[in-house]
């Protein structure tokens, strides 16, 4: 109880700009810290030297922050069973940030930056549905609501409300997207969620507010990508039913750059062409990048359909007609 007392006396004095004294309450904190010798404090120590280091990055006192930082680490990772996920993941999200930023070494970055995604996953309240239930195919707002009453933090739930209630007569759907976000303001993934919500909404109502909405959130989930590929198709998803196939493209580019297998990533491109281009406005680029995954290996039955299908709305008859006649001679069945 004295060592929160001492952090949030700390926090305080700090939030009005008396440093002096937050030193000494955080001096004061670590002090009672030593004479602790159970796991369980290690978690508290990780939270104050991690704010420590938060403190010396705002005055870009970069080095003695990377040393709070590492402290922090070893902390949390000594508490064992008392590890806390949320504070070690940001701790590892802040240590890629100063390799990204302050050293320019990707390779670092890249590695906490998974660590940090890897510690994320392993928060109890942000699993699906908590129980691993599954959502009936006909699922109503009543009965999310219902499922929320229960597992108030899960994530997935709020985000599903959220985007239930996202229409013209509904407007509180901050509210539930704001619940998701609390139980860990790390997760990209819940911000990507909450950005295609608005931008399949912008896609069936048309307004403005959809749209910026879903590019201010968006905006965060490419500032927390991490070099992750799954990240950078969403982004390109989410700007495909923005109507900005260009800045789609820069994100799909992103994708095939960090993916190893260039065949999958050139198809999985054009699937998400294909699948999310109802008015048929970008059969261009499927054709674009099924042509791209061919170059690396022979497309299986599906693609070549959805190639030969493309070629013919694109206008290509020719390309059409060889591609389904060699289809023919080899006897290829769909798979």
């Amino acid at each position: 109880g004295l060592i929160k007392l001492y952090r949030n006396l700390a926090y305080t004095y700090y939030g009005t700009n008396n440093e002096n004294m937050a030193d000494i309450y955080w001096d004061k904190a670590l002090n009672v810290l030593k004479d602790q010798t159970e796991d369980k404090y290690k978690t508290l120590e990780a939270v104050i030297y991690n704010d420590l280091a938060m403190k010396e990055r705002r005055l870009q006192k970069y080095n003695k922050s990377f040393e709070y930082l590492e402290k922090a680490a070893n902390a949390a990772v000594d508490a064992k069973e008392y590890t806390d996920h949320r504070i070690l993941s940001a701790i590892y999200s802040n240590l890629a940030k100063y390799y990204e930023i302050n050293k320019r070494d990707k390779k670092n970055a890249i590695k906490y930056y998974r660590q940090s995604l890897d510690e994320s996953s392993k928060f109890p309240d942000a699993i699906l549905l908590t129980k691993d239930e599954e959502m009936p195919e006909e699922t109503t707002i009543e009965d999310i609501e219902k499922l929320l009453k229960e597992y108030p933090y899960d994530v997935d739930l709020n985000v599903m409300l959220g985007a239930y209630k996202i229409n013209l007569e509904e407007s509180n759907s901050k509210e539930y997207f704001d619940k998701a976000l609390m139980v860990n303001p790390e997760n990209t993934y819940v911000y990507l969620a909450i950005a295609n919500a608005y931008a399949e909404k912008y896609q069936e109502y048309g307004f403005k507010d959809y749209a910026s909405k879903a590019k201010e959130y968006a905006k965060i989930a490419d500032s927390k990508a991490n070099y992750e590929p799954d990240v950078y198709l969403t982004l390109g998803l989410i700007n495909l039913n923005l109507d900005a196939p260009i800045v789609a493209n820069m994100y799909f580019n992103s994708y095939q750059k960090y993916m190893e297998d260039k065949y999958n990533a050139y198809c999985d491109i054009a699937s998400v062409f294909w699948y999310n281009d109802i008015k048929q406005k970008y059969r261009k680029y499927v054709v674009y990048y099924l042509e791209k995954a061919q170059k690396i290996k022979e497309l299986n039955t599906m693609y070549k359909m959805m190639l030969i299908a493309s070629y013919k709305q694109i206008g290509n008859t020719k390309k059409a007609d060889e591609l389904a006649t060699k289809l023919l001679k080899n006897n290829a069945v769909i798979e």
